[in-house]
């Protein structure tokens, strides 16, 4: 449990930015939207009804990203798979419920999803607890010993600053892609583009599960060769550490190439079908 404080200062820096994006998008939600796809856009009141209720799974959606990846990196990938299962299968459940059987349009499918979000994060919650957080007795064992786990929230913003910067840039890439078919005359373009891009999330689970395997397991050979060249005592061992870190990276790399081909390849396909 030695990630214990930074898991806790991420749990609560999710909640705080979630609440605050709740606020945002509940206060000024429609006006975002107006700038997004145009004050005059036939979109735009459907969009807020989802965008409203959707709102209020943030703070729950950024606490289910956290504890994820924390558990992930714990090399427990058998809870966030149980947690995508329970999501999936309510949202499906929900979908044909308050969509297909009571009509409710698009705000049914908002609910679903809200539900969805926020029974998923529940099935990360128990094991979370078990597998991140040290017990009290534990905290306080740590105390006395003056090895305190937790850690300033400008340490953890250093740390996840990498990370940040490229959530970013994917969140840019797809707002401004929107953005430009929403432009687009009538809501064909726009309608389009959402069923690539639905379809580009459907297929991108292929190339997260290298990208998280990577995350996982490639740190601990960099910092095992760290550590072995601190010590000065067995230069094998960390030549070693080093190509196996190296073999593995290069293994993922091909193997993340193949797949991106042949997911690249469907999602063209798609529309060239249809």
């Amino acid at each position: 449990l030695a990630g214990d404080g930074v898991v806790r200062t991420a749990v609560g820096i999710a909640l705080l930015f979630g609440g605050g994006i709740l606020a945002l998008l509940l206060k000024y939600g429609r006006y975002l939207l107006g700038l997004y796809v145009g004050e005059g856009s036939a979109v735009l009141v459907p969009a807020h009804a989802y965008v409203h209720i959707r709102s209020f799974s943030m703070p729950t959606t950024l606490l289910y990203n956290v504890l994820q990846a924390a558990l992930l990196g714990a090399k427990d990938s058998t809870t966030p798979l149980v947690a995508i299962t329970v999501a999936t299968v309510a949202n499906c459940v929900g979908d044909f419920y308050l969509v297909v059987h009571r009509g409710m349009g698009i705000a049914g499918a908002a609910i679903a999803t809200l539900a969805a979000q926020v029974l998923g994060t529940a099935a990360l919650l128990g094991p979370a607890r078990r597998k991140l957080f040290a017990t009290r007795p534990e905290r306080a064992a740590l105390e006395q010993a003056g090895r305190s786990s937790s850690i300033s929230a400008a340490s953890f913003l250093s740390f996840a600053a990498p990370v940040l910067t490229l959530v970013m840039g994917k969140i840019a890439a797809f707002g401004v892609m929107t953005h430009v078919a929403a432009a687009l005359p009538k809501e064909t373009a726009l309608a389009a583009h959402q069923i690539v891009l639905s379809l580009f999330f459907f297929v991108s689970p292929f190339l997260e599960v290298l990208s998280q395997t990577a995350q996982a397991f490639l740190p601990q050979f960099y910092a095992g060769r760290r550590a072995e060249d601190g010590k000065q005592k067995d230069p094998a061992r960390a030549t070693a550490l080093e190509e196996g870190g190296a073999l593995l990276a290069l293994r993922l790399l091909g193997l993340g190439a193949a797949v991106s081909v042949v997911v690249v390849a469907a999602v063209v396909a798609v529309p060239a079908a249809l």
